[in-house]
C-alpha cells in the first residue's frame, strides 16, 4: 500500500497532499513513491524504524530537501510557494537554533518573516511554556526542553494551516508534553491540519486519527490504529508495526536470548 488518505471527508480539500514523492541519495535510502495526505482536524502519524524514510519524508514536505520526483502540495499550492510556505509550521527534532540570538531576538526575526504573525499568540504561548522570563537570555544558553518550546512558538505564532513536528516530545518533560499535546489539539479544533514523525508507539494509537508506517524507504501500510489492529489480528499498534516493518522475528530473537539468559521473562 502506498497511498494513505487521511480525514473525515473526501470532498475537503486537504492541508498536505504529498503524490507520489520520491527522494534518493548517493548511498542509498531516501524516499520512494510515498504519497499521503492530511486533511484539516487531522493528524497523521508517521512512523517507521531508523532508516525508513521519516526524516527524508518531513525534510520533503518542508522544504528543506528537494524531491526528485512526486508532488507535495501546501493547502492546494506547490510547497516551494511563497503562499504555502506561510501556511506552514515546522517543528524539527534536531535541527540547529541561532545560539548567538536571545528568544526575544529569534522570535523579533521570525515575526518579519511571516505573515499572519500573531503577538499576542505568541506572548501566550511562550507564557503558558514557562518561557517569558528566559526570553531575554541567549538561546545557546538554553536546554534541550527550552530550545523545543521556543520551536514551538515560532511554528505555531502564526496559525499556519499544516503544522509538521519531527520527534516533537523528545526532552520534554511531562507537564511540557501535556501542554504540547493541548495546543496540538487547539490547532486541530480551528481546521488545522497535524503531522507528527515519531517513535512513540503509545502517542500515535492513542491520540492520532491515522498513521503512516514505512519500511523500507516506501509506505507499507496507513489507517486508523485501531482499522490496522482489527486487519491484522493484532492486539496493539506495536505488534502492527513490528509485523509491518519485519522486526517480528529479531525482536523474538532478542527475547529468546534474554529468556535464556536470565530466570524472568522480559518483554521488550
Amino acid at each position: 500500500m502506498t497511498h494513505a488518505t487521511e480525514g473525515a471527508g473526501a470532498s475537503v480539500a486537504p492541508v498536505l497532499s504529498v503524490s507520489a514523492l520520491t527522494k534518493r541519495y548517493r548511498g542509498g535510502q531516501g524516499i520512494t513513491d510515498a504519497s499521503i495526505e492530511v486533511a484539516p482536524s487531522a493528524l497523521l502519524g508517521v512512523i517507521g524504524p531508523n532508516g525508513s524514510g521519516k526524516t527524508t519524508l518531513v525534510h520533503s514536505i518542508v522544504g528543506l530537501l528537494e524531491p526528485d520526483a512526486g508532488e507535495v502540495l501546501i493547502d492546494r499550492s506547490p510547497a516551494a510557494d511563497l503562499d504555502a510556505k506561510s501556511k506552514l509550521g515546522f517543528v524539527p527534532d534536531e535541527l540547529p537554533l541561532p545560539s548567538s540570538l536571545s528568544g526575544n531576538e529569534f522570535i523579533d526575526y521570525l515575526a518579519r518573516l511571516q505573515p499572519g504573525f500573531d503577538s499576542e499568540w505568541k506572548d501566550y504561548l511562550c507564557e503558558i511554556l514557562g518561557l517569558t522570563d528566559h526570553l531575554a537570555r541567549f538561546i545557546g544558553d538554553y536546554s534541550h526542553g527550552m530550545k523545543k518550546k521556543i520551536q514551538f512558538v515560532a511554528a505555531l505564532a502564526h496559525t499556519p494551516r499544516l503544522l509538521v513536528l519531527d520527534e516533537p516530545f523528545r526532552g520534554l518533560d511531562p507537564e511540557a508534553a501535556i501542554c504540547i499535546r493541548a495546543l496540538i489539539d487547539a490547532h486541530r479544533a480551528r481546521g488545522g491540519g497535524v503531522l507528527v514523525a515519531t517513535h512513540d508507539l503509545l502517542f500515535a494509537e492513542q491520540f492520532c486519527t491515522s498513521v503512516v508506517i514505512l519500511a523500507d524507504q516506501r509506505v507499507a501500510a496507513s489507517g486508523h490504529p485501531a482499522a490496522l489492529r482489527e486487519e491484522s489480528g493484532a492486539a496493539s499498534l506495536e505488534e502492527v508495526f513490528l509485523h509491518v516493518s519485519g522486526l517480528a522475528s529479531q525482536v523474538l530473537t532478542v527475547e529468546s536470548g534474554i529468556a535464556a539468559r536470565f530466570p524472568v521473562h522480559v518483554r521488550l
